[in-house]
């Protein structure tokens, strides 16, 4: 049933669960779902850390993080270059925030910010990010599929579904097992089979599979 609400509700995607994955602070993430009965596994930080179901958080295995010690003041001096823009400092990425900036500089400090990072880390196992308003920086292997493999190897789950709005999100859309379903928020070209407008259409699929949920338990399968 919840296979058929998707495909009911969705639109395909552009070419080219039980469990939750987010980019959230980890403490405000677990509080939001710590109400429920039988816990929720996470993941946050991108992949960087993960919450099983008893509640323990645990990082994944990283290099130490002395690359912020050089990447972190070019990020800055472009914050001071650039009105409005934010750096930052995650437990294992350093993120450039742009959203309140001037548009026209924004782009121009964008790319001469990317350029610079990108020389910089040629050879350091580093991604360099373009997300939603936010250039960021992290160790390469740290994404959020590693999470979603996580999940599947911990617990066998019936139906899959990711739904996600950014560049970030493309990595746990390709990391889901076939017969999932993928779900891009917004326009651009991702690796998800179906595409939604916006949040408000998402809260709308997410009670149309809860009810569908709703009334397989009632029925007793």
């Amino acid at each position: 049933p919840c296979q058929r609400v998707v495909e009911g509700a969705l639109d395909p995607g552009p070419a080219a669960a039980g469990g939750g994955v987010a980019d959230h602070v980890r403490e405000g993430l677990a509080g939001r779902v710590a109400s429920l009965e039988d816990g929720v596994p996470i993941g946050a930080g991108h992949g960087a850390w993960i919450r099983e179901r008893n509640g323990e958080w645990h990082a994944a295995s990283l290099q130490k993080p002395e690359w912020k010690e050089s990447i972190r003041p070019i990020m800055q001096r472009m914050v001071d270059r650039t009105p409005g823009a934010m750096l930052e400092e995650k437990d294992f990425s350093l993120a450039w925030h742009y959203r309140n900036a001037e548009p026209e500089l924004a782009t121009v400090r964008l790319a001469e910010l990317r350029e610079t990072i990108i020389s910089l880390t040629a050879n350091l196992d580093l991604s360099v990010l373009d997300g939603n308003r936010v250039l960021e920086v992290k160790p390469v292997h740290i994404n959020k599929g590693r999470v979603v493999h996580h999940f599947l190897e911990q617990q066998h789950y019936e139906f899959a579904i990711a739904i996600g709005d950014d560049a970030t999100d493309e990595y746990m859309f390709l990391a889901l097992p076939e017969g999932s379903v993928s779900v891009k928020v917004g326009v651009g070209t991702t690796a998800a089979g179906y595409s939604i407008p916006g949040v408000p259409e998402v809260r709308k699929l997410l009670n149309r599979l809860a009810d569908a949920r709703a009334k397989e338990v009632r029925a007793g399968r």
